[in-house]
C-alpha cells in the first residue's frame, strides 16, 4: 500500500462497521428467502432496496471516512436501515420454521445457521426456565440425545429468576439445530478444555500464552 490518506483505513469505524455487518445480515436475508420463505417477492423487494442503500454507501468518500461529519447521520440511518429490514427477516424466517418443529415434552433451544459458512463456536443465551435460576443438575442433551457440556454464566441484565448459559456447538451452513433441557437429568461433566501452569496458559488447540517476568501476558 501506498502511505497516502492512511486515516481513512481507520477513521469514522462506525460506518466501517456498520457496512460490513449489514452486508452479512442481508447475505443472511437471501439465502432465508432462499431456502425457507420460498422466494417471496415481497420479501426480495425489500432486500433489493437494503442492498442499494449499503452499496450506496461503498463510495469511497463515505466508507473512508473523509465526508463531513453532518453527513454521517444520513449514512448511519441507511446502514441501521438495511440491517434492521435484514434482520426481520432472518428472524421471520426462522419462526416459520420452527413452526414445522413437532411437539416435544422437553424445553428446547433452537439453533440455526442463516449463512452459507459452518459455524462452530460458542453459544450464549438466556432460556426462560419458569422463573428460577439455572440449576447445575440440568444437561443440554443433542438431537441423539447425547450430553452437551454448558456452562452458567453472568447476566446480561439483573433480574429475578434470569439464567444465562453457555455452551458450545457446531451449525453447518443452513441447518437448524435444537438442544434439549433435561430438567429431570444429571449434567455431564465438562472436559477441561485449558491448563494452567505457574508460567503459562494453554487450551486444548495448543495455543499458549506466557507469563514474563514483568507479569505480562506474552504470546508465542
Amino acid at each position: 500500500l501506498q502511505h497516502h490518506a492512511i486515516g481513512c483505513y481507520s477513521v469514522t469505524r462506525s460506518v466501517k462497521v456498520g457496512v460490513r455487518r449489514a452486508e452479512h445480515l442481508l447475505r443472511q436475508a437471501e439465502l432465508m428467502n432462499e431456502r425457507i420463505l420460498q422466494r417471496e417477492v415481497a420479501v426480495a423487494t425489500q432486500i433489493k432496496e437494503a442492498w442499494e442503500r449499503v452499496c450506496l454507501h461503498h463510495f469511497h468518500d463515505t466508507l473512508g471516512g473523509t465526508c463531513i461529519p453532518s453527513a454521517y447521520r444520513q449514512v448511519d440511518a441507511h446502514l441501521g436501515y438495511a440491517s434492521a429490514v435484514a434482520d426481520d427477516i432472518v428472524q421471520y424466517g426462522l419462526r416459520s420454521k420452527m413452526n414445522e418443529l413437532p411437539d416435544d415434552a422437553r424445553q428446547r433451544i433452537v439453533l440455526f445457521n442463516a449463512s452459507d459458512a459452518a459455524f462452530e463456536g460458542y453459544i450464549e443465551c438466556e432460556p426462560c426456565v419458569g422463573g428460577i435460576r439455572w440449576q447445575p443438575e440440568w444437561p443440554l442433551t443433542d438431537e441423539e440425545g447425547r450430553p452437551i457440556p454448558c456452562q452458567a454464566m453472568g447476566l446480561e441484565a439483573v433480574g429475578p429468576g434470569r439464567s444465562r448459559v453457555l455452551f458450545r456447538a457446531r451449525v453447518a451452513a443452513g441447518a437448524l439445530r435444537v438442544v434439549r433441557i433435561e430438567r429431570d437429568g444429571k449434567a455431564a461433566p465438562a472436559e477441561p478444555r485449558v491448563g494452567a501452569l505457574s508460567d503459562r496458559i494453554t487450551n486444548d488447540r495448543g495455543i499458549s500464552a506466557f507469563v514474563s517476568a514483568n507479569g505480562h501476558l506474552e504470546y508465542p
